[in-house]
């Protein structure tokens, strides 16, 4: 019955109960396996955001190339419409030809834009994601430490738990001891006594 009592939760600070052993288990395998996946998802939003950057880089090596083209394309119209061509014909076709190149180019020009564009909002919503990821490792963090921290003091609880059955078991067995002694003390005595009417017979 005493033993049974003292198992149960003692209080904690304010009054509450504490967790017990297996309940800060539980919690520190959750928050660890939490935390594991949390960092796994970092790790790879890390690495997309490093190919993002890369794809980023490129459209705008190729905007820019593509540029120099186009000055080039508008640069080669120019010279050829000053040096003219034997027929109107003629150059009217090469002006067609130069302008739809132009116009081709153009259009690329703005897709990659607006590709860029769109990786470079994907890279702010990757960073914002990011900033959120980090605040729950540091978070979560926190917590860990905290559920460390109680877990040493349900160590401590627990060893003065038993340092007190060790005591009481000790101080059972000095009792018992004692009661044994006095038993073994009481046993001559009685067997020495007999009724002093009894007569033998003759």
């Amino acid at each position: 019955m005493t033993v049974s009592a003292s198992i149960r939760r003692r209080p904690a600070l304010g009054g509450a109960l504490g967790p017990t052993r297996e309940d800060a288990a539980v919690s520190q395998d959750t928050v660890f396996e939490y935390s594991q996946r949390l960092s796994q998802q970092v790790v790879s939003l890390e690495a997309e955001n490093v190919e993002l950057q890369d794809s980023k880089s490129a459209f705008e090596a190729a905007n820019r190339s593509l540029t120099t083209q186009v000055v080039q394309l508008e640069e080669q119209n120019a010279v050829l419409r000053q040096q003219g061509f034997a027929t109107f014909q003629d150059r009217e076709v090469t002006v067609r030809q130069a302008q739809d190149a132009v116009t081709t180019k153009q259009g690329e020009v703005m897709i990659l834009r607006k590709t860029a564009e769109d990786q470079r909002r994907r890279a702010e919503a990757l960073a914002v994601d990011n900033a959120r990821l980090n605040g729950i490792m540091e978070r979560l963090q926190g917590e860990r430490s905290q559920l460390q921290r109680t877990g040493m003091g349900l160590e401590a609880s627990v060893s003065a738990f038993q340092a007190e059955l060790r005591e009481r078991s000790s101080a059972h067995g000095m009792a018992l001891e004692h009661r044994n002694n006095l038993e073994r003390r009481q046993e001559p005595q009685s067997s020495s006594c007999f009724p002093l009417d009894v007569v033998s017979p003759e």
